[in-house]
């Protein structure tokens, strides 16, 4: 997929090429959360991750689900900014919704995505969606639109909603690190995980990923003590099972079809926090 140069944070598009001969994994989340800005080509990789892993659709559904309630905790808390990164396919639904009064940035690296959030979000004052890659925290908070919104001085909330998935063990701890170091304390990340307790020369999750590197996605699963180490130095302050999060019956995941990767749905919020060394410099 081609794209301009991002222009202040933003996609020009003016010759962005869509590429709808193969799969996208944006794409393909908007299918499975009811979305319409998907092609047969997505519908069809979708369908076909389905067959390996018949949760998928519940797993992206629940994502969505948490991304909601934990905005509403969070603005109920006070937090009046917020930074979502690799924010997909934009939506009437987004963090704006259920934190109407707080200044909102959203980020992408698929120039479709921002040029859709650059569209659906162009009159409201207090959301900006704009080109960002996760790898490089520091562009992301340099963009005008990014200085003009958020306050760094001020504690922010920041989602990592799936991002995870797609980024390396170095990747997502240096992402981590580099917000941690750039934001001020008070600030919290929230995001849904979902830990595997299958080991990784597990069959079952051996033909996981084979069946992932066929849609051409790259995508890797991890267990929640690797999740836990990566989000270092950001201190947990709340991990539990989604369902309970979001006030769901425990059956919600009970299906006639075993979940061979045993995947946990875990509602997760970090915080940057003073420790004792920090306090005596």
């Amino acid at each position: 997929m081609q794209h301009s140069a991002p222009q202040n944070g933003r996609s020009s598009g003016e010759f962005l090429h869509l590429n709808t001969t193969e799969p996208n994994m944006t794409r393909i989340f908007d299918y499975l959360t009811g979305g319409f800005t998907n092609f047969e080509v997505d519908r069809l990789a979708a369908k076909e991750m389905m067959k390996s892993f018949p949760l998928l659709q519940t797993w992206v559904r629940l994502g969505k689900a948490f991304i909601q309630e934990a905005v509403k905790h969070l603005y109920q808390d006070g937090f009046v900014q917020f930074l979502d990164m690799g924010s997909s396919i934009p939506s009437e639904e987004g963090l704006h919704t259920f934190a109407p009064a707080a200044n909102i940035i959203y980020t992408d690296i698929n120039p479709i995505a921002v040029r859709f959030g650059n569209s659906l979000y162009s009159k409201m004052e207090n959301v900006e969606y704009i080109h960002g890659d996760a790898r490089d925290v520091d562009s992301i908070f340099q963009t005008p639109k990014a200085k003009e919104l958020l306050n760094l001085s001020e504690r922010l909330a920041i989602g990592l909603n799936f991002l995870f998935l797609y980024l390396s063990p170095e990747q997502n701890q240096a992402l981590v690190q580099s917000l941690y170091e750039q934001v001020s304390y008070g600030s919290r990340v929230f995001h849904i995980l979902y830990p595997r307790t299958v080991g990784e020369f597990d069959p079952n999750y051996i033909q996981f990923q084979k069946m992932i590197n066929q849609t051409k996605i790259n995508m890797k699963l991890y267990t929640l003590d690797e999740y836990l180490d990566m989000m270092k130095p950001w201190v947990p302050v709340q991990i539990e099972p989604v369902h309970e999060f979001l006030g769901l019956p425990s059956d919600l995941l009970q299906t006639d079809v075993t979940d061979s990767l045993g995947l946990g749905y875990t509602a997760a919020f970090f915080e940057k926090q003073y420790v004792a060394s920090e306090i005596a410099e």
